[in-house]
């Protein structure tokens, strides 16, 4: 009983200790230590051992705290010796309690409460000494009683419960009852802010809804390019779309901007936009304050030079007249004594310090005297090249030299080209070109009268300062030169000489081109250019009879002829500022004794029959599909008569005039074999000469369907050339392949989808190298057909398809469909098959080309018999009682249409049901889906160019779309490469024996296994596409047992066979690996 009560003595005296207001941290500590010794003798069940291990890791876990979470002032923190002091005295139950109490109340805190604390988590860190975090300081406050008077805080806090309950007691009862009123409206206040944070946290926008609800473009696109990964998660799946290809877009715009091609700024780059000013020649500045170093005279020795027999280096001689050309009056100096070198004239009237012979050489012992002496008033022709060598390159160096020239030397320059020793050395011919191309090359900027009224109505409004500006810039007008009848002659003329190369025709054509911007010259041009071609046409004329009559002797010659007539016709088209303008310019040259003789060389040509020897023309025409055989005889005649088609072509072919279309049109179905194989060997020939074969659409017919598609081809890669664009890169589920694809497809630019395709599945390994691209449009081709989308109707036997009238259930569906035009129309510009088939009526819409009645027989043959029977028999024997109306049932709901304006009171007889007929099947056609139509085409000429696809007919559209549908096995067999196998080993003739049993639709599952599509290109399987390019299937021989299966590389035509040791096995496996294998991608 004693010690009972010495302990309670000592209890007593440590409860006093605590509430006096003058203790110390250090008595404090004893105090709480001589309880605790109280405390440890009453919990009898506690052991000392389990006290002493539970204390020590409390100590450890005590010493961890205060090392991470140090005090943030360090003025007002404890002393650690003393924190840890005052931890120790809690018994090892409260400790436990107090962790497992937070945790809880960490535990249960909600997420929405978490984002509400954010703005205050910071301020809670700074305030609290141990660091603790927002959620375990309220708890922290909620759970310990307010601080009584005279106590200090810190050492409150520290205390275990039962001894701030006992505090708490032992005070007097006004104090007790302040106390609570103080705790109650502390938790008042607590509870009122955590309501108010919760209704501010409902009331919040959510993220989606507010990225929805940013109408600013530029706005949205800063969101939602610099949001946040974790967010965007958490996104729909259309706003993660639409960030992605921001992001794509800002990547590539940081390297090129797509679908553009970046050039070097012209020098008007800079020029005001208000206003329109005129072409100009930018001047350097002139040397004005400087003397003239040489005169006259001096340049004229200085010109000798180029008399010598052993030049000075030429560089050199080119700076030293360069830097002299610098000042004004040595320039004008300069041009004219080059002139005056090569200018013909008579010997009375040469210059006197002309040299007659090269420098340095001996009469009648230098080897090549014509080149050394003077002939017919010219100077040496070595010397007249150095001359024209020189003034080349004075002129491409400085504009004022280049200026001077065209203004005061143009027409002494045309002159030469009338000199006949000039005419017979091409070195000459090609020098003189040069210095006319450079010279006249800033004529091409000129314009037509209309735009040029516009500029010189605009330099009137100009302000003084915007032509001031002009002048201290050195720009000066460009001057509208115009050159005499006589002068042009020379350069007409110079078209059809043997000096003249392919690339010197060129630049002479340039020329023609530059100086027919002026419209006086244009008209003289023209005139010479004419006479010329008839002048030529008749020389031909001669030569063809001749070589007619005398078989091939002279074929060389006519050749020869022919060419020169080509290249002045050519001359003339390039003049031409469209096919109209071209057939009015050509209007004039009557060549029809030409043509005449062409027909019968070509006739000749035409009759011989294939021999053995034949060549192959393969593709398919509007008659006939069948593979085109011509003798090689008649292939070489047509190759020498080449330069006479050409020139026929671009006489007649734009010709509006009734008799020479109908002369092309007849031309081109006569000799449709000889222009289908000259084609074939040159398909560059219709986009040049023969170009009226694609653009009539009355020739289109005699076109084989493979010499289309290469032109097809050709045309839109020449639309792509020097065009970048950024790679699409599509990441979709393969259960949502068409939802996913429109949400990311619908959101790009046209410029962006020419961007090559880069597919992914989500969830799947597969690498797209291009076969995973082909796997994706096989399985949209089957979606956008489902009839759970309402875009698509089948015809009659659901081979075919077409809108349907009733898509405009779907929201948005007109968007659907033009998402559809754009993948068709990016398959064919890719060169993808799709599975695709639509009606004949609908690939009729595409090509632009008109609905007949009978389109419809494949969308609804019962329709099309009753139209038949209306047309062949007699309305009033049916006893029918039709208007000029149609019944259409839309869910259950019947509606009437008119097919003409007060057509429900217009009935149908015998005179009228043919435009019954046609209005009716239009209608169903046509007029009920036209806004379906349009939405297609739109997004399908995107990509697709309408004059481009319409060279096609509907059966060649369908081939282009969806390719050839039957696998031909021994095209497949002579295409296919072996490694580790050869033809010859027995899995190898067991695997073509297995595919030689299997149906057509198993070979198109085959074809799908191992290229990624069931089409087999248009060329046969020898234009397989893989990752390189053209890639042949191929077999390799894998490692494995009987129980491997075979595996492909989709991206490669690869197919990966075991070395099975029988035929059923590796039929078996075969034909399982294809009937499960045909879709997904992972590594085996």
């Amino acid at each position: 009983e004693s010690e009972g009560e010495n302990i309670a003595t000592e209890g007593t005296g440590a409860v006093n200790a605590a509430t006096s207001p003058n203790i110390t941290a250090e008595e404090l500590a004893t105090a709480i230590q001589s309880h605790m010794q109280v405390t440890t003798s009453r919990e009898e069940t506690v052991s000392s051992e389990k006290v002493e291990a539970e204390t020590a890791d409390i100590e450890s876990e005590n010493a961890m705290e205060l090392v991470e979470d140090e005090p943030a002032d360090n003025e007002d923190a404890m002393d650690t010796s003393e924190t840890k002091t005052a931890e120790e005295t809690g018994t090892t139950a409260d400790i436990v309690e107090g962790k497992e109490a937070e945790e809880n109340d960490n535990h249960d805190s909600n997420t929405e409460e978490n984002n509400c604390d954010n703005e205050n988590s910071n301020v809670v860190n700074n305030d609290n000494n141990d660091g603790t975090s927002n959620e375990e300081g309220n708890a922290g406050a909620a759970s310990i009683p307010p601080c009584p008077p005279g106590v200090d805080a810190e050492v409150w806090e520290q205390l275990p419960d039962f001894m701030r309950q006992e505090i708490l007691d032992g005070l007097p009862q006004e104090m007790r009852e302040n106390n609570n009123n103080n705790q109650q409206q502390r938790a008042n206040n607590t509870e009122t802010s955590q309501q108010e944070a919760s209704t501010a946290s409902a009331e919040d926008m959510d993220t989606a809804s507010f990225i929805a609800s940013i109408t600013d473009p530029q706005l949205r696109m800063e969101v939602l390019g610099t949001i946040d990964d974790r967010v965007l998660a958490s996104l729909p799946q259309h706003l993660r779309a639409e960030a992605e290809i921001i992001r794509q877009r800002s990547i590539s715009n940081r390297h090129h901007v797509p679908g553009t091609n970046r050039r070097r700024s012209s020098n008007n780059s800079s020029r005001p936009s208000t206003v329109v000013t005129k072409p100009v020649i930018r001047l350097p500045s002139e040397i004005k304050s400087h003397p003239r170093l040489l005169d006259e005279q001096d340049v004229q020795s200085l010109l000798g030079l180029l008399f010598l027999l052993r030049p000075i280096r030429k560089s050199l001689v080119r700076n030293v007249f360069f830097n002299l050309s610098q000042h004004p009056e040595t320039r004008s100096f300069v041009i004219d004594n080059l002139i005056s070198i090569v200018k013909p004239c008579e010997e009375s009237q040469k210059a006197a310090w002309l040299p007659k012979a090269i420098l340095g050489c001996v009469s009648m012992i230098t080897l090549n005297s014509s080149q050394t002496h003077a002939m017919n008033g010219l100077a040496p022709p070595l010397a007249s090249k150095r001359a024209l060598d020189l003034l080349k390159n004075l002129c491409s160096r400085d504009n004022r030299v280049l200026y001077l020239t065209l203004t005061k030397h143009l027409e002494l320059l045309l002159d030469l080209l009338g000199v006949p020793e000039y005419i017979l050395s091409s070195q000459h011919v090609v020098l003189i070109i040069d210095i006319l191309s450079c010279v006249v090359d800033p004529l091409s900027n000129l314009k037509d009268e209309s735009e040029t009224k516009k500029e010189e109505e605009s330099e009137e409004n100009a302000s003084a300062s915007e032509l001031e500006k002009r002048k201290s810039e050195n720009e000066i007008d460009i001057p509208k030169v115009k050159v005499s009848i006589e002068h042009l002659r020379n350069l007409a003329n110079i078209l059809t000489v043997d000096s003249c190369s392919d690339d010197t025709f060129n630049k002479a054509t340039s020329v023609v081109v530059n100086l027919s911007k002026v419209s006086d010259n244009r008209v003289n041009l023209l005139k010479e250019l004419c006479r010329a071609a008839e002048t030529l046409g008749i020389r031909a004329v001669r030569d063809l009879r001749s070589q007619s009559l005398n078989g091939t002797n002279k074929a060389e010659k006519s050749a020869k002829s022919e060419m020169k007539l080509l290249r002045v016709l050519k001359t003339v088209s390039n003049l031409a500022d469209n096919a109209e303008d071209l057939a009015s310019l050509t209007a004039t040259v009557n060549l029809t004794e030409l043509w005449e003789a062409l027909f019968e060389c070509l006739k000749q040509s035409n009759s011989l029959t294939p021999s053995t020897n034949t060549i192959i023309v393969e593709g398919d025409d509007a008659e006939s599909s069948a593979t085109k055989k011509i003798n090689p005889k008649a292939l070489r005649d047509a190759h020498a008569r080449l330069p006479m088609i050409k020139a026929f072509f671009i006489i007649n072919g734009f010709s509006k005039d009734g008799k020479s279309e109908k002369l092309v049109v007849d031309f081109a179905h006569t000799y449709k074999l000889i222009l289908n194989a000259l084609v074939n060997q040159n398909p560059s020939l219709l986009d040049g000469a023969f170009s009226c074969l694609v653009k009539n659409p009355r020739c289109r017919v005699v076109l084989d369907f493979e010499n289309k598609r290469l032109y097809f081809r050709s045309m839109l890669k020449k639309a792509r050339h020097g065009m970048r664009y950024g790679t699409i890169r599509l990441n979709v589920r393969r259960s949502h392949v068409f939802e996913d694809s429109f949400i990311s497809l619908n959101l790009r630019e046209t410029n962006e989808m020419r961007g090559r395709l880069s597919i992914t599945f989500a969830g799947e390994e597969g690498i797209d190298a291009g076969g995973v691209t082909r796997e994706w449009y096989a399985i949209l081709a089957r979606e956008i057909f489902k009839p759970g989308y309402c875009l698509f109707k089948p015809s009659a036997d659901s081979s075919a398809f077409q809108p349907d009238p009733r898509s405009y259930i779907v929201d948005e569906h007109l968007k659907y469909f033009k998402f559809v035009g754009r993948v068709v129309g990016k398959a064919i510009a890719d060169a993808h098959l799709m599975d695709a088939h639509f009606t004949r009526s609908f690939y009729k819409h595409i090509l632009g080309l008109p609905i007949d009645y009978k389109d419809i027989q494949s969308l609804d043959p019962q329709y099309y018999k009753s139209l038949c029977d209306l047309l062949t028999l007699n309305i009033e024997d049916l006893g029918l009682e039709l208007t000029f109306s149609a019944d259409s049932e839309e869910f259950g709901v019947i509606r009437t249409m008119e097919l003409k304006p007060g057509g429900a009171n217009i009935p149908v007889n015998e005179e009228n049901k043919m435009e019954y007929i046609q209005l009716a099947t239009k209608h169903r056609m046509t007029t009920g889906i036209r806004k379906q139509i349009d939405a297609f085409l739109e997004g399908f000429h995107e990509l697709v160019p309408k004059e481009l696809i319409s060279i096609f007919n509907e059966q060649e559209l369908e081939l282009l779309i969806s390719g050839v549908p039957e696998v031909d096995l021994d095209d497949l067999k002579a295409n296919t490469e072996y490694t580790g196998y050869t033809a010859s080993s027995p899995q190898v003739r067991w695997f073509w024996k297995t595919l030689e049993s299997w149906s057509p639709s198993e070979h198109n599952k085959f074809l799908m296994f191992v290229t990624g599509t069931s089409k087999v290109p248009l060329e046969g399987f020898k234009a397989l596409v893989g990752m390189r390019g053209y890639q042949k299937f191929s077999i390799h021989k894998s490692y494995g047992n009987d129980r491997t299966l075979p595996t492909s590389h989709t991206c490669f035509n690869q197919l990966d066979m075991p070395e099975y040791s029988s035929e059923d096995i590796l039929r078996d496996k075969l034909e399982y690996a294809v009937s499960e294998g045909g879709e997904g991608f992972g590594f085996g």
